[in-house]
């Protein structure tokens, strides 16, 4: 392959890359995931989102090869799926100052996610 091939197939599978994490949800979820692997039930307290929509944006995140899923008994738990990945989402995260979504149920109606209070409004505003 020619050095040209090479450059055009590392810019299209940087392309790809940064339209699959392209999406707000879709990087919340890197991010919380860039704090340590999960399951859908517990990304589903950080990010605020359906679960079913939830699920939709880790199957574009395992297509894209940005996350792997493992069985663990019952349940499927996700991580990013390597050193470049993290390295990436990490210097995002730092950047903006993005640390997650967590469910505050005392100050929150039912079912409702609140942001951490560490992740500012001109923060997400940015993404």
């Amino acid at each position: 392959m020619s050095a040209d091939n090479e450059h055009w197939d590392a810019l299209r599978q940087a392309t790809a890359m940064l339209k699959a994490i392209g999406n707000t949800h879709r990087l919340l979820v890197l991010c919380a995931l860039a704090q340590q692997p999960m399951a859908v039930c517990d990304l589903n307290r950080r990010v605020p989102i359906a679960q079913s929509a939830l699920s939709r944006h880790l199957a574009r995140l395992r297509s894209a090869g940005l996350v792997v899923a493992q069985r663990d008994g019952p349940r499927i738990r996700y991580a990013l799926a390597n050193a470049r990945t993290r390295r990436l989402i990490e210097a995002v995260c730092t950047e903006y100052r993005i640390r997650g979504f967590v469910a505050d149920s005392a100050a929150a109606p039912a079912g409702r996610i609140h942001a951490d209070p560490a992740v500012t409004a001109d923060a997400v505003a940015r993404l």
